[in-house]
């Protein structure tokens, strides 16, 4: 199942690219359905579009969803450009939301007259085009003629399209001389807590161990759900199956040195972030 769009990728801009210079443009849509906004696109008309561009997500009335900001990583191509979101945000049926994007430096595209009603692609409503002057900015202005400023949505109603890969890692380099053998080392600032509305499934784990200045030791990595251990040392892990943490669990890691000597210890953990219930479907 493919992403949702509002606009077809055949939609293209009814002038010339015009008005130079810096803005955020977006669309007021909503849904019919409960889902997941995937990214943001963005048509990029003009060569002279340059700078670092981004995807945004604020509700109708202004207020930063917070983590919604996902990176175009289109380069320098030239027409719909798409932005994907780490994590998701979650759309709620007949909520009104805005979807931006920003033009650092470049020309407006636009579709004179595009949004002068609204236009409807299965559950999704785009209501009218949206852009301010202002970097980063929300975009609370609209054209009396309703223009369309060119920036349409990636949204999902299935749950395993909404899926984020998932990484995290830590790691501790004791000096040779910090006397700290036989030890356990709890990382304070390795700690992932699971966001509301989500579950975290791990699916596999690395761990290496190094004597500082040559030599291997026995030494094992913790992570929230357990002791792994890695005979050899340096080694991959993977589990028989996930292992899932729900909303608002700390998800941890930390090292035992069983060894006489100081161990240089890193490992990480992998798997994906989900919505709540879906983790093992």
């Amino acid at each position: 199942m493919k992403p949702l769009t509002i606009f077809p990728n055949s939609r293209r801009p009814s002038h010339p690219p015009a008005e130079p210079g810096t803005f955020e443009v977006g669309v007021l849509f909503e849904s019919s359905e409960d889902g997941w906004l995937l990214g943001v696109r963005l048509y990029r008309g003009a060569t002279e579009n340059t700078g670092p561009r981004y995807g945004r997500l604020w509700t109708a009335d202004g207020v930063d969803i917070a983590g919604a900001t996902a990176q175009f990583d289109d380069g320098e191509r030239l027409g719909w450009t798409a932005a994907y979101f780490a994590v998701p945000p979650r759309i709620i049926g007949g909520e009104r939301y805005v979807a931006g994007a920003n033009i650092p430096q470049g020309y407006l595209s636009y579709v004179a007259k595009g949004l002068a009603k609204p236009v409807t692609c299965e559950c999704l409503t785009a209501i009218e085009g949206r852009f301010t002057r202002q970097h980063a900015a929300f975009p609370d202005e609209t054209h009396l003629e309703g223009n369309d400023y060119m920036v349409d949505v990636l949204f999902t109603t299935e749950p395993r399209l909404a899926r984020a890969p998932f990484y995290f890692t830590g790691g501790v380099y004791p000096p040779a001389d910090d006397g700290m053998t036989n030890n356990h080392y709890q990382l304070a600032d390795a700690k992932y807590t699971v966001p509301s509305g989500w579950e975290l499934a791990i699916t596999s784990a690395t761990f290496a161990s190094k004597r500082p200045g040559g030599g291997e030791r026995s030494s094992y990595m913790y992570v929230s759900f357990g002791l792994i251990t890695v005979p050899d040392h340096v080694g991959h892990v993977p589990l028989p199956s996930p292992i899932v943490f729900p909303a608002g669990h700390d998800l941890t890691l930390g090292f035992h040195n069983n060894s006489p000597s100081p161990q240089n210890m890193n490992g990480w953990v992998v798997g994906y972030l989900c919505p709540t219930g879906t983790a093992l479907w």
